[in-house]
């Protein structure tokens, strides 16, 4: 089944079909068609004859499951009588609906009625042959006096799709706690200004029986609509100018315009699909009554169906450009559901503290910044036990502790390449300053010197002493206190007693 916008390209593209089966030895047969230059073309014995041709009139003919009837080029659906005889059961409720042939769903305001009248039935685990309960009997056969309206309904062919042509897709989505649904609408507007909007195709699921919050539910049927206008517009295979899609929920515009990172796993996974088949500036918010899909969320009859937005889409799509809708995301708050919260856990590295740059620079006396370093980790200390908090006068092994600390800092930054070399059990770099001293990390992670000395009868400190940069504000400190406390001695007696550690 194809079309063509001309006789002359319709022509051709009959001529190329029968060419290329035929050399496959395929022959077309039974052609049919709205025009008649077309088909006066065509012999007699390959075109559609009237013993072929279906139900009431000449004009009509079975394509593809769908009556169409060529004279008016619109299809229409005939429904067998949904009664029969017999006790009403599950098994003979199915094959009844099964009756209903609908590929593009454009009855899907109808049909869901049928689907969420089976998903009842499963719910009260009925066997198939087992008489269905009085409510949902009497609620069937509500249904089977409005189906034969279902012929009035009539859905043009043709998509007034033409070269000069402004052709726009537009896609609706909508939930309800018993179904979901989406609807695609194509508007094509011709040089003369003339508009028109009708029903593409259109998608249904019944609500999942494990329960689902609404938002979610909108969350779903928003991925479905997003996949089924990539399958329309793929398979229209014409230049489209611009697709929209709608929604009522805010919750979800909300999902769909901010990263996908911030929601949990159910919402991130499908807001990341989402934005990869359509970006935030083509969400729109739509209030209830205006939105088309609405209809196939909960249902109605055929005589509402006939006189409802559904085959002809809402008002606004038939107003003159620009369209006013709402753009606008909806702002971001803490009212949002499924946001997810990371937990933020701040750590204080005693060994790495970027405020001992501004100690070492404040004080110009060893013993001092010692003291001040000391209350800072006791206060971090305290901060983070709060249960084993220290208090009284400083004790030595803080003020030794808060000396190790100043020295980690001012290594990591003189000596950060040979730290994390070290740390790594990785060789020196040949380039390192420090190569020949054979440095190791101690158990505190203070870089000191190697050797052969570790062997000797000395204090820990005289074999293997800390390494501390040349020219440094740390080491000037250190060595004006050993000057200050041997009452400044020669310089010999300095260095010497400063070599015991350092």
């Amino acid at each position: 089944m194809s079309g063509a916008n001309s006789l002359s390209e319709a022509l051709e593209l009959q001529s190329q079909l029968t060419q290329m089966l035929s050399s496959a030895g395929l022959v077309l047969r039974k052609w049919h068609s709205n025009c008649n230059e077309l088909l006066n073309s065509i012999d007699s014995d390959m075109r559609l004859s009237n013993a072929s041709l279906n139900i009431d009139n000449d004009d009509t003919v079975k394509t593809l499951g769908i009556l169409w009837h060529s004279t008016s080029d619109v299809f229409y659906f005939k429904i067998t009588p949904l009664s029969f005889e017999g006790p009403l059961t599950k098994r003979a409720l199915l094959s009844t609906i099964a009756k209903t042939f609908d590929p593009l769903e454009w009855l899907s305001p109808i049909t869901i009625q049928y689907k969420t009248i089976m998903q009842r039935l499963w719910k009260q685990q009925l066997q198939w042959d087992e008489r269905v309960p009085p409510d949902i009997t009497l609620e069937w056969e509500q249904l089977a006096k409005d189906v034969q309206l279902i012929k009035d309904i009539k859905i043009p062919r043709f998509l007034f799709v033409d070269s000069d042509n402004q052709f726009n897709l537009f896609g609706f989505s909508d939930a309800s706690e018993k179904a979901y649904a989406a609807a695609i609408y194509c508007r094509s507007v011709s040089d003369t200004e003339k508009i028109n909007v009708q029903l593409i195709i259109a998608k249904t699921r019944v609500a999942p029986l494990k329960t689902v919050s609404l938002p979610r539910l909108e969350l779903c049927v928003v991925l479905l609509l997003v996949k089924l206008m990539d399958f329309t517009c793929k398979a229209l295979n014409y230049p489209i100018s611009q697709t929209q899609f709608y929604t009522d929920s805010t919750i979800v515009l909300a999902w769909v315009g901010s990263h996908a990172s911030r929601w949990k796993t159910f919402v991130a996974n499908r807001v990341a699909k989402i934005q990869t088949l359509s970006s935030a500036t083509q969400w729109h918010h739509i209030s209830g009554s205006a939105n088309p899909a609405d209809l196939a969320t909960r249902g109605v009859s055929s005589s509402t169906l006939l006189t409802s937005i559904w085959l002809c889409g809402p008002k606004f799509l038939h107003e003159t450009f620009p369209i006013q809708t709402d753009s606008s995301v909806p702002s971001l708050n803490d009212a949002v559901p499924e946001k997810k919260y990371c937990a933020l856990q701040s750590t204080v590295v005693p060994n790495h503290l970027p405020e001992v740059n501004d100690l070492l620079h404040k004080f110009f006396s060893l013993s001092k910044l010692k003291r001040v370093t000391t209350y800072c980790l006791r206060f971090i200390n305290n901060c983070r036990n709060s249960n084993d908090k220290i208090i009284g006068l400083l004790k030595t092994s803080e003020l030794t502790n808060a000396m190790y600390t100043l020295i980690k800092s001012v290594q990591i930054v003189e000596f950060n390449n040979d730290i994390n070399a070290l740390k790594g059990n990785q060789s020196l770099s040949c380039r390192s300053k420090i190569l020949s001293l054979n440095p190791f990390l101690d158990c505190s992670n203070i870089l000191r010197v190697g050797g052969r000395l570790r062997h000797a009868n000395l204090a820990y400190g005289h074999k293997h002493p800390i390494l501390l940069p040349k020219r440094h504000i740390l080491t000037d400190l250190i060595v004006r206190h050993y000057h200050e406390i041997l009452l400044h001695a020669g310089t010999q007696l300095v260095q010497s007693c400063i070599q015991e550690q350092y």
